[in-house]
């Protein structure tokens, strides 16, 4: 065991100390073991992962298991700021999430929504919109290009500017809209 742990170390380490800045702040998760992130080009790491079994991993089904667990028989408290409506202390990368504190954002721009959270909702099912949005979302993200804020339950997650269609398909109809879809479909 000790072995695989050192293999594992040493593959993550060359894989971090060759991580280009882009990929840094752009990469998508992989996977996580014990909080700490394997990015999609810890080429190394997920090779050995593989190697012992490890199939492709999706992020937003885990981030949605996440989700189910904490706020079980509460609600998922959602916002959604304009690039224009928000700003980081990112400099001369306007979209820059590595922490809570850097935001400042007008609270009364945000398009608002709440969704009850069961294990018996599908949530794939019921909130497609809200699905594919949470697939582009990111915790971990750096960009010269502004794009929308998600916040859920006062975490914070940007959307890069390529998937502003995903944010779209929710703000277009209106305030409350995924809230109202489980009513519709009772």
């Amino acid at each position: 065991a000790e072995s695989s742990i050192n293999s594992l170390v040493q593959a993550y380490q060359d894989d971090i100390t060759n991580l280009s800045f882009d990929n840094y702040g752009k990469d998508e998760i992989f996977c996580c073991i014990s909080r700490i992130p394997i990015y999609e080009s810890c080429s190394n790491t997920i090779a050995l992962l593989q190697e012992w079994g490890l199939t492709e991993i999706n992020q937003t089904d885990i981030l949605l298991d996440r989700l189910a667990d904490i706020y079980y028989g509460k609600a998922l408290e959602i916002q959604i700021y304009a690039p224009e409506n928000y700003c980081t202390s990112g400099g001369l990368y306007p979209s820059y999430n590595f922490g809570k504190d850097s935001f400042r954002f007008k609270p009364e721009t945000a398009y608002t929504d709440i969704i009850p959270i069961s294990y018996s909702i599908d949530m794939k099912q019921l909130y497609p919109e809200f699905y594919e949005l949470l697939s582009h979302a990111r915790s971990r993200y750096i960009s010269a290009e502004k794009c929308y804020l998600l916040v859920i339950n006062g975490v914070y997650y940007l959307i890069p500017a390529e998937h502003s269609d995903s944010v779209q398909k929710i703000i277009s109809k209106g305030d409350n809209y995924l809230y109202h879809q489980i009513w519709q479909n009772d």
